[in-house]
């Protein structure tokens, strides 16, 4: 873990790009334990939907991107915005930025703002994560 770097107010996260794909949705079903039969076979214009909050995921693959994932760290709050429907076969832009630190008790808090856009432009969602993100120096004060 020695490539570990800090991230800070001002950086930029990604951008990075994926494909959904069938895998990905049902993988991401299962997690949710959802039920919704609708969510495995609906189809709009012959796509099949992913769940609006799918994306939401997409800041651990901006922090570790950075090499800034750190031993691990507690997700405290999420907060999201979704403009248009993401599916299975779709090309997926993700882009993020550091936009705060807080300080309490002690501890620092992340926040980053991210978005997600169809790679045709088209603005899937954006999100705000604010969290702890511990790094090897942190790891004997991790308790919130």
């Amino acid at each position: 873990m020695g490539n570990q770097r800090s991230i800070h107010v001002g950086d930029t996260l990604g951008p990075f790009e994926y494909t959904i794909t069938e895998e990905m949705a049902d993988i991401y079903l299962a997690a949710i334990d959802s039920s919704e039969h609708w969510l495995k076979n609906h189809s709009a214009d012959g796509r099949r939907w992913v769940p609006p909050c799918f994306t939401v995921r997409d800041y651990v693959y901006l922090l570790l991107q950075k090499k800034a994932w750190g031993i691990g760290g507690i997700h405290t709050k999420q907060e999201s915005e979704f403009f248009n429907p993401a599916y299975v076969g779709q090309r997926l832009v993700c882009r993020g930025k550091v936009t705060e630190e807080n300080f309490r008790k002690a501890k620092k808090y992340t926040v980053i703002e991210y978005q997600i856009d169809a790679a045709d432009g088209m603005p899937i969602a954006k999100h705000r994560f604010t969290g702890l993100v511990f790094q090897k120096k942190d790891h004997n004060d991790a308790r919130a």
